[in-house]
Parts: structure tokens; sequence; C-alpha cells
């Protein structure tokens, strides 16, 4: 997994943890789908890119206190980056243009700031401990990181 410098550090590649979010994030969107009784959800692409960014925000926030004397702005962006990529490769089913990438990640750090600001205003509450959504939100969390520290 990853180069040998993430190895040494103890973080996963960005690439590996970014692809790992992904997958994850496919999962809770095809689940909302399903909840909804909608094959053609129109907000399926919005949901893959919130659900894509609430895990990376809780990966990032794990590994914050998992390594608090360490500056991880670095690793941090370069996951937001992968990610992005991953998701927006997703969207298109292959390699995206320039042009398409310059938009998208602008649109894409966009929705990621609000999404923190929203976050912050909850005070640090979790939201809606009893929703289903919420429970496997933090389900697909544990996973992923059981799996990249077992």
């Amino acid at each position: 997994m990853g180069n040998k410098k993430e190895q040494e550090s103890g973080l996963p590649a960005p690439e590996d943890l970014a692809r790992e979010i992904l997958v994850r994030a496919i999962d809770l969107t095809k689940r909302l789908e399903d909840w909804t009784e909608k094959r053609a959800f129109p907000q399926a692409q919005d949901a893959l890119v919130s659900f894509g960014q609430l895990l990376l925000l809780g990966s990032l926030e794990a590994f914050r206190k998992m390594y608090p004397d360490r500056d991880l702005t670095d690793y941090e962006n370069q996951v937001f980056l992968q990610l992005s990529r991953l998701t927006l490769n997703e969207f298109l089913q292959r390699e995206a243009e320039e042009n398409e990438w310059e938009y998208f990640v602008t649109y894409y750090r966009s929705h990621f700031e609000l999404l923190k600001r929203e976050l912050g205003e909850t005070n640090g509450e979790p939201l809606a401990e009893d929703d289903a959504l919420s429970e496997e939100i933090r389900r697909s969390l544990e996973e992923l990181f059981s799996r990249f520290f077992a």
C-alpha cells in the first residue's frame, strides 16, 4: 500500500485512502438510492460527493487525533485531490480533460468548504445519532479504519 514515505509515516498512501473513501461513498449512495426506492435518484451525484467528503472529513479528523503533533496539511490536500479526481472519473467513466478537471475541482472544493462550515456549526454534536444513514456513515468510517489499521 502506498509509497515508502507514507508507509513510514504510518498513514495510508493518499491514493489508497481516496480510493477506499470513494468505494464507501459509492456504497452509501447506492444504499440511499435503495432507501428512496428510486433507481433514477436525481441527486445521486450530489450524494456521492457529499458522502465522499463526509468520509474524508471523518478520516482526517481521526488522523489528527492519532497524530496530534504532525502537520497533515500536505497529506490532507493530496487525499482531497485524489478523491476529487477519482470522483470525477467515476462520473465521466474516463479520465477528465483539463478544463473539466479545473471546473470540477473548483466546485468540489467549494462544496467541501461549505460542508466543513455546516458541520462546524453543529458545535461538535453528532449528526442525528438515531438516523439510519448517519449510522451507515459511522459504520463505513469504522470499516475504513479497520482495513487500514488492522
